[in-house]
């Protein structure tokens, strides 16, 4: 399986948005965030946990997860931290939030991701 698109884009460098394509949270978050938050390794050791997931789902779950995003309220809440993080505004305390909202996001990419697989087999059967 490919790594998804959300983990792949994190060796940009610079402060400017990304767009990370599937993103359930948020269109764009600072590069700081982006290097080395999760390696490859860690990335492939959770695509692998995770694997087992992959055969349980069903295909309305699959959809369900595919699907995902934010609430409104939680993604303005995202949007903002990610756009005091872009300007270098973020206290020590917004910074661990966005950090645990930006780990959230890679997790649920990595599920969306195997969501998608489940749907791509189950429409090509």
């Amino acid at each position: 399986m490919t790594t998804p698109t959300i983990l792949t884009k994190r060796a940009v460098v610079g402060l400017k948005r990304l767009q990370l394509a599937g993103n359930p949270f948020g269109n764009y978050r600072p590069s700081c965030y982006a290097v080395g938050m999760i390696a490859p390794v860690e990335t492939a050791a959770l695509d692998r946990m995770l694997e087992p997931v992959t055969n349980i789902l069903t295909r309305d779950v699959a959809q369900g997860l595919a699907e995902m995003r934010a609430d409104p309220q939680l993604q303005a809440r995202i949007d903002e931290l990610a756009s005091k993080a872009n300007e270098g505004q973020l206290t020590e305390a917004e910074q661990r939030e966005y950090h645990d909202y930006v780990e959230a996001i890679d997790f649920i990419g990595v599920l969306q991701a195997k969501a998608r697989a489940v749907l791509a087999r189950t429409t090509s059967v």
